[in-house]
């Protein structure tokens, strides 16, 4: 269990201080292998950076009320009729279907952490810009496209966040302890 928030925070930080120095990076001087490299090196650090932030949250070292926060994503129907292999998400998803919509904290960092799309994408100055990812339990309804960078600072607006009070009372119909955190 973690008992001291400041370890994971900091090692967030330091994992979106890195991710930020790829994105600044083209990736038009990359030979194929080092391509793909770079682009594990994103899905890896979000991975982390998700599965530290719940851990947060699980533990009760973010205050509640980060369950609220929500960022703007771009999601894509599934085709159903239409199939195809995990990869060939342009043909599985409407991509030309595209639709606004907001995201809780919890739901993002699942997406992340349970992927079974994950699609690093870059612009046309060849730089990291976003992310098509889902969870192998949204993969049959939607695909979602994440800008790298409005995640970054979402998690960093996430994490930041400091817990001035815990009440902890026994809820009799539960059975159990409950822990309010704000």
């Amino acid at each position: 269990m973690a008992f001291e928030s400041h370890y994971f925070k900091r090692d967030i930080r330091k994992e979106i201080t890195s991710i930020r120095k790829l994105l600044d990076t083209s990736l038009s001087p990359l030979t194929d292998t080092r391509l793909d490299e770079v682009f594990s090196k994103v899905e890896i650090k979000l991975f982390m950076i998700s599965f530290s932030t719940r851990k947060l949250i699980e533990t009760k070292k973010l205050p509640d009320s980060v369950l609220d926060m929500e960022i703007g994503i771009t999601r894509f129907p599934r085709n159903a009729k239409r199939r195809g292999a995990f990869f060939d998400f342009e043909k599985l998803y409407s991509l030309d279907k595209p639709t606004r919509v907001k995201m809780r904290l919890r739901d993002i960092l699942n997406q992340f952490m349970h992927s079974f799309v994950f699609q690093a994408t870059a612009n046309t100055r060849r730089k990291l810009t976003n992310v098509f990812v889902c969870s192998d339990r949204a993969h049959t309804q939607y695909l979602y496209l994440v800008n790298i960078k409005s995640f970054l600072k979402f998690i960093l607006r996430a994490t930041e966040q400091q817990v001035t009070q815990i009440h902890v009372s026994y809820d009799n119909e539960k059975g159990r302890f409950v822990m309010v955190v704000r």
